[in-house]
């Protein structure tokens, strides 16, 4: 064998150690698939009276979301909702309206899309003591409606809107949320 075909047959050996080297480096990609479920919380209040449409506020998962036994989202991941209508309390005793969606959770520098927001408390349906109690009045024109609130703490679960693959190096951490 000749020296050149000795030398070539050397880097070709190199260059495929290497690259399997490289590829056993290369961290494992996890997959949040769409549809799973991401337990949130809101971070900061949102009120009626002082919300704008197109605000963003604060949120953060209050739960791991976790598949096959891997945490693929840890409690405390931050992310952000929109305020997609707000309109103040008026007279005749009509209250103010506040309209909120979810858009995403952080995993380091990847945003996972999340919405299909529902809000939960502990399981009871209070929709109707909601529309007494933001319905009584004594004269029109007399009582001016109160303010929808939604305080820091409200609790609601969102679903991932799209297949995200992440990697252990962007893998998601607890955050902090920044204020205003």
């Amino acid at each position: 064998m000749s020296s050149d075909r000795y030398c070539a047959a050397l880097v070709a050996i190199a260059l495929c150690f290497d690259g399997i080297a490289n590829a056993q480096a290369q961290p494992t990609p996890l997959l949040i698939h769409k549809g799973i479920f991401v337990p949130i919380e809101l971070a900061a209040p949102v009120s009626s009276e002082s919300a704008q449409n197109g605000d963003r506020f604060p949120i953060r998962t209050f739960e791991p979301v976790v598949s096959e036994g891997t945490t693929l989202i840890p409690v405390g991941a931050v992310g952000e909702g929109e305020v997609i209508h707000a309109a103040k309390a008026r007279g005749s005793g009509m209250p103010g309206e506040l309209i909120v969606a979810v858009r995403f959770v952080r995993c380091g520098n990847t945003e996972i899309p999340i919405g299909h927001l529902q809000f939960s408390d502990s399981g009871r349906d209070q929709t109707m003591a909601w529309i007494i109690q933001r319905s009584t009045f004594t004269h029109p024109g007399q009582v001016k409606g109160s303010a929808t609130q939604l305080p820091a703490g409200t609790r609601g679960i969102a679903k991932v809107r799209a297949d995200v693959e992440i990697t252990a190096e962007h893998a998601c951490q607890p955050g902090t949320i920044e204020p205003k």
